[in-house]
This record gives C-alpha cells, sequence and structure tokens, in this order.
C-alpha cells in the first residue's frame, strides 16, 4: 500500500491531519463531549491543581494563545508535571479544531462552571460514601478461637470485649 492511500484512509476513518502539530491526528468531538472530557480529567487530577487547570481551560477556550504557549505558561504552577502539561496540548488540540473549522455552536463550559459541577459531585460521592459504612454483622467463623469488641448497638455486650471460639473447633 502506497503512503497516499494510507494517510487518505487515516484521514476518511479520523478526520484531518493538522501538519502544525506534528501530523497528529486532530479528534473532533463537540464542544459538550470535550467540557465532560476535561471535567473527568480533572476530577481525576491532584485536588491541587483543580483552580489552575479550571484557569487553563479558560485560556484553551479563548484561542487567543496556542496549546503549546499555554502549556509552557502553566508548567511551573504544575510543579512540572509533564503528563499533565501534555493533556494540556492534546485538548488544546482539539478544542483548536474545533474553532479551525468556525463551528458556531459550540457550547463549552466555563473554568466556573465546571468548578460546580466537580465540586456538586464530590460532595455527592461523599454523602454516598457516609450511608455505606454500616458494619457487617459479625459472624463466628467454623474454626478458631479470640477475642473481639462488638460493636452491635442492639445487643446486651455492646462495646464489649468477647471472647470467641469456632463453631466447629474441639479441644481434646
Amino acid at each position: 500500500m502506497s503512503t497516499k492511500s494510507v494517510i487518505s484512509s487515516i484521514v476518511r476513518q479520523f478526520g484531518n491531519i493538522d501538519s502544525s502539530d506534528k501530523s497528529s491526528v486532530n479528534d473532533l468531538g463537540n464542544g459538550q463531549v470535550l467540557s465532560s472530557d476535561w471535567i473527568n480529567f480533572v476530577k481525576r487530577s491532584n485536588p491541587r491543581y483543580q483552580k489552575t487547570l479550571l484557569d487553563i481551560w479558560d485560556l484553551l477556550v479563548d484561542a487567543k494563545n496556542t496549546p503549546v504557549e499555554i502549556r509552557q505558561k502553566s508548567l511551573e504552577s504544575l510543579d512540572k508535571n509533564t503528563n499533565i502539561a501534555n493533556a494540556i496540548t492534546f485538548y488544546g488540540r482539539r478544542i483548536k479544531a474545533r474553532l479551525g473549522e468556525n463551528i458556531q455552536e459550540e457550547n463549552y463550559l466555563t473554568g466556573a462552571q465546571m468548578a460546580l459541577v466537580i465540586s456538586a459531585e464530590r460532595t455527592k460521592i461523599e454523602e454516598d460514601g457516609k450511608i455505606k459504612q454500616c458494619p457487617l454483622p459479625w459472624k463466628r467463623p467454623k474454626y478458631g478461637m479470640g477475642t473481639r469488641i462488638d460493636n452491635d448497638p442492639l445487643s446486651a455486650s455492646y462495646k464489649q470485649k468477647i471472647c470467641w471460639v469456632g463453631k466447629l473447633e474441639r479441644f481434646n
């Protein structure tokens, strides 16, 4: 297969190839998908970078600077973490490809709106975690022996030390 046919099949399958970004294939997802992808990325990253990443998102959507320039400017505030910096250029190229097509109906979320979404999701996760923290009822094992503290508030021996012997344990 010739090089031209391979490139044309890639273009048909994935979209245009942008030669200014080292021949990378651009993902042409819509604005809502890109916003939700960035929200998931911010949630997975270290919480101390959250404000910085949301400010970087506003710069990427503003499109006055290239993603590489934004990456270089923000590298110090990200403690020179190249993994996060590479994600900035990745999402920046995706946004640049969408803006290059002159699509007017893009609805990117702002950094402040994303912060509200992230904080709401984190409080929901914390509330769900508090509900599920009920201890399981204790069951006596078949073999062995030992002591435990009774955590069942409905039992008569609540918060007392209980010595137990396994159900099938035999002594000579």
